[in-house]
């Protein structure tokens, strides 16, 4: 009968252990190119909880709590960003494609502009440059002197 009992509670320990070993995302990401890990790659659930991939492009993220509609996001300066629901990722490595950053003409010139001229550039090309219409900015103000005068009043 004893045994019987070990036997049993041996089964459910490693039945337990492998449900929660299935909860944990464990991965590496790479460069779809040159296979190279990505180093501090954000890997966010769509609960908001996530992490920070270490310098060799590996992370381990707890799946708990996730339901079959939640999804998992990859994204890194320079790289295309992964969005797929979280049952999905069934491999260990993750492939990132490199994104193409498209930048602005710039104008090189071997002329010597002076102060006034450059001036003048620019004024020519503020309505072409900025937008005078009236926008909407949240601000956010803080007034440190309203926070000492409380601090007085509490510990009085």
């Amino acid at each position: 009968m004893r045994k019987t009992t070990q036997l049993a509670l041996l089964i459910i320990t490693i039945i337990t252990s492998n449900i929660a070993k299935s909860q944990e995302l464990n991965a590496s990401i790479k460069d779809a190119n040159s296979k190279e890990p990505i180093p501090y790659v954000s890997v966010v659930l769509s609960n908001k909880k996530g992490v920070i991939t270490n310098g060799e492009g590996k992370f381990s993220l707890s799946t708990t709590n996730t339901t079959a509609i939640d999804s998992i996001f990859i994204s890194c300066i320079g790289y295309n960003t992964i969005a797929q629901p979280v049952s999905t990722f069934t491999d260990s490595i993750i492939y990132m494609s490199p994104k193409t950053i498209e930048l602005r003409e710039v104008l090189v010139s071997n002329k010597n502009y002076t102060g006034e001229d450059i001036i003048d550039i620019v004024k020519d090309s503020l309505d072409k440059n900025y937008n005078k219409e009236f926008t909407r900015k949240k601000c956010f103000l803080e007034n440190h002197t309203t926070k000492v005068l409380i601090k007085q009043i509490t510990h009085l």
